[in-house]
């Protein structure tokens, strides 16, 4: 865990803005391939009041980001409405 200050110092990011977009050289982008089915995708811009929505192939080429299995996918067995 790293603490927000941390965070700010070390990406130059505001917390709740903290961004997909490599600051340093030493940052590593790792996307979850289940992004890929999405298309579109909100990211954090950097600053906590403004997000960027872009392409998920594009976010790939800005960033340098690799792509892989990340996320742990759980079934649900509910309806769309019970999941809102």
């Amino acid at each position: 865990s790293v603490s927000p200050e941390d965070v700010e110092t070390a990406l130059g990011f505001e917390i709740g803005g903290v961004g997909p977009f490599p600051v340093n050289d030493n940052v590593k982008v790792i996307l979850d391939e289940g992004l890929m089915k999405l298309g579109r995708v909100f990211c954090g811009s950097g600053k906590n009041t403004i997000t960027v929505e872009m392409n998920v192939y594009d976010l790939i080429k800005v960033t340098g980001a690799e792509v892989g299995a990340i996320s742990k996918i759980t079934p649900c067995n509910c309806t769309i409405s019970e999941q809102f």
